[in-house]
């Protein structure tokens, strides 16, 4: 006569735990991946920065006005883009007419939409081949507008023709 076989609640709490260590796993794989493509993209924005300053070549547009960013204007948007924080899960409506375009020469491009929601603005960014889109919060898309307007943050900017 054979014996029937039996369940061993040992396999359950095996399958768990296995299953427990892969969540785990997954867990900082996510973390991971997140600071390595945010570290990226701080690296490739001070890059850009610091090759616009060396060539004098920041270029800023919005609503169809280009300007020659000042130094201090480039960095009033640099130090936005550090300060904020990248969210997930959010989706946004972009429109061109609403893009602030910041140039810094050699492949570095920024473009930065406003969102719905306040001191929330979308993201895209372009350096060396690559290219990160996402969504930021703690960035006011006003004061990166009027960074590259005429009149700038505190130093006016030049329009682009006469910057040559």
């Amino acid at each position: 006569m054979k014996t029937k076989r039996r369940f061993k609640p040992s396999y359950l709490l095996m399958g768990a735990g296995i299953l427990a260590v892969a969540a785990i796993i997954a867990f900082f794989a996510f973390i991971f991946y997140y600071r390595s493509s945010e570290q990226k993209f701080r690296y490739g924005l001070d890059n850009a920065v610091i090759y616009g300053r060396v060539n004098e070549c920041i270029r800023g547009e919005y609503k169809g006005e280009s300007m020659a960013l000042s130094d201090f204007n480039a960095n009033s948007i640099y130090k936005q883009m550090l300060l904020g924080h990248r969210q997930f899960f959010v989706s946004a409506k972009k429109t061109d007419e609403e893009c602030v375009t910041v140039d810094f020469g050699g492949g570095y491009l920024l473009r930065i939409w406003p969102v719905d929601k306040d001191n929330m603005v979308y993201i895209s960014f372009q350096w060396e081949g690559k290219n990160a889109e996402f969504i930021m919060n703690d960035i006011n898309f006003a004061y990166i507008s009027r960074a590259v307007s005429p009149e700038g943050i505190d130093n006016p900017n030049r329009p682009w023709e006469d910057a040559g």
